[in-house]
């Protein structure tokens, strides 16, 4: 991965400006974000002015310098360096492959089911980027350097959702979920109408309505059933829980 991004903040301005859309749109499930807010900082005194010569002879192996012109003739293609990935590697990635969708299934429920969609991605990124630096001429991927990105992406992405969880500014779609899921649930075995939800809870958009409750009925949270008319007219369609849609 010749290309990265690195972005800094502070917790409070980052989680205000994340938006239900940026979760459900996939923007925050390519990160890894990582909360650094209270570790403990470590001044060290300043080294020598020149640096260490094993750093300069590494920065030289990944530059491949004994091809200057790769380098500097931007309009060339350049000459790629292909990563091989052991088995043991291999395997590691799919564990995590299972994890990722076992914990976005439970997830689902919450709106953020999507959160753990490319831990996986992540961490083979991530796992190509570390053996690129160890052996930069033949990089291998191996299985504890795949356990070690698994275990780093997995740690992080669950810190994640704990914050996306805990913080107001981030979870609007989380509660309205959560506000659709009480309102049907309050109403019991007679269940709600999507008029009554409407009525009831009129801060939710009529549009978004539609979604939450397709979103809820999908993950198996809300069923639909036919409610009988108390004046013996025809029967309506009306939300109510499933069974273990209360967990």
């Amino acid at each position: 991965p010749s290309l990265s991004m690195l972005g800094l903040s502070t917790q409070r301005q980052f989680w205000t400006e994340i938006k239900a859309s940026h979760i459900e749109g996939g923007l925050m499930n390519r990160m890894v974000i990582v909360n650094v807010d209270g570790q403990h900082r470590v001044r060290t005194a300043r080294g020598p002015d020149e640096p260490p010569t094993e750093l300069v002879q590494w920065v030289g192996r990944v530059r491949r310098l004994e091809e200057p012109l790769r380098h500097t003739a931007f309009d060339l293609a350049p000459s790629s360096v292909f990563v091989e990935f052991s088995g043991q590697a291999r395997r590691r990635f799919e564990e995590m492959r299972a994890l990722q969708d076992a914990r976005g299934d439970k997830l689902e429920q919450v709106g953020l089911g999507v959160m753990t969609r490319r831990w996986r991605e992540n961490a083979m990124r991530m796992a190509t980027g570390l053996a690129s630096f160890e052996s930069p001429a033949s990089p291998v991927v191996s299985g504890d350097v795949a356990d070690w990105a698994c275990r780093y992406v997995h740690a992080n992405g669950e810190a994640t959702i704990e914050q996306l969880g805990a913080n107001a500014g981030e979870t609007d779609y989380a509660h309205q979920l959560n506000s659709v899921r009480a309102f049907v649930d309050a109403t019991g075995q007679r269940g709600a109408t999507d008029y009554e939800l409407k009525r009831g809870i009129s801060h939710i958009r009529r549009r978004d309505l539609a979604e939450l409750l397709a979103h809820l009925a999908e993950a198996g949270v809300i069923t639909q059933i036919e409610r009988k008319s108390d004046k013996g007219g025809r029967p309506t369609s009306a939300w109510v829980m499933a069974a273990g849609g209360e967990a």
